[in-house]
């Protein structure tokens, strides 16, 4: 697996690597097939990647975006769809990207598996693939939770691993309301994914997983043939053991090898 592991000072030069990498992903993608399937979280680490996103030319960029979700929170009080709603209230409403280019996970049916139903056949029908075929996202963004979680699969999750279905509903301890969630087949099956961890409060996770062998569905994260990529603010890398002869520079990063 390809894999890099990338510390920056802050989050304002994280968000900077991630923007840089969603415009040259974004332009190189729409070269070879005429669009950019992207797949984004909720949670509070890509907020700022979101708040800065459509500030930076790229009209014609967006007409060739197609964005999906890789999770959504099922709240069986309001039937808000939490991730998708914070995702259109920092980034999509001000970009030129059309509804029929957005694919939430609805949230509108009673029987959940009705809505995971919706959900795979949308997948199935951009994708154009047949029953036990992946789809093959360009562009996965996720955040690392403090249990090891990514997307809204758990450690506690029997269907992490799920081959049978392109996303599942998760019911968990570490969760207040079900979940619906792209699978870890599926994730591993993008062409790049983007593993983000700030804040001092992950840093002890961050060490688990890189340092030792600590068994999550992060950890689990071993792209078939796409490239991983670890980001890091300083805060959330301080408990690694980092020794100079490790380093290379990139840009505003460390590269850890």
């Amino acid at each position: 697996m390809n894999r890099k592991i990338l510390i920056f000072e802050n989050r304002y030069s994280l968000s900077n690597f991630l923007i840089m990498s969603w415009l040259e992903k974004a332009k190189e993608f729409i070269h070879l097939k005429k669009e950019f399937t992207v797949a984004l979280c909720g949670g509070q680490s890509p907020v700022e990647f979101y708040c800065r996103l459509p500030n930076i030319p790229g009209f014609e960029l967006w007409r060739h975006t197609h964005v999906f979700l890789t999770d959504e929170e099922i709240d069986p009080k309001g039937k808000k769809a939490k991730h998708y709603s914070m995702i259109n209230d920092y980034l999509l409403q001000y970009t030129p990207v059309s509804q029929k280019q957005i694919h939430p996970i609805f949230i509108d049916q009673e029987d959940v598996s009705l809505c995971l139903d919706r959900y795979e056949e949308d997948i199935k029908e951009h994708f154009e693939i047949k029953k036990g075929e992946l789809p093959s996202f360009d562009f996965v963004l996720l955040g690392l939770g403090r249990n090891g979680e990514m997307a809204s699969l758990f450690p506690d999750n029997t269907t992490t691993n799920n081959r049978q279905r392109l996303a599942v509903a998760v019911v968990s301890l570490f969760a207040r309301h079900m979940r619906v969630t792209l699978t870890l087949p599926v994730i591993n099956n993008a062409k790049n994914v983007y593993l983000v961890a700030t804040g001092q409060k992950k840093s002890s996770m961050v060490k688990k997983i890189l340092e030792d062998d600590y068994d999550c569905p992060a950890s689990q994260l071993q792209l078939r043939d796409g490239e991983l990529f670890i980001l890091l603010d300083r805060e959330a890398a301080r408990e690694l053991s980092i020794n100079e002869d490790q380093i290379s520079h990139q840009g505003e990063a460390i590269v850890l090898s």
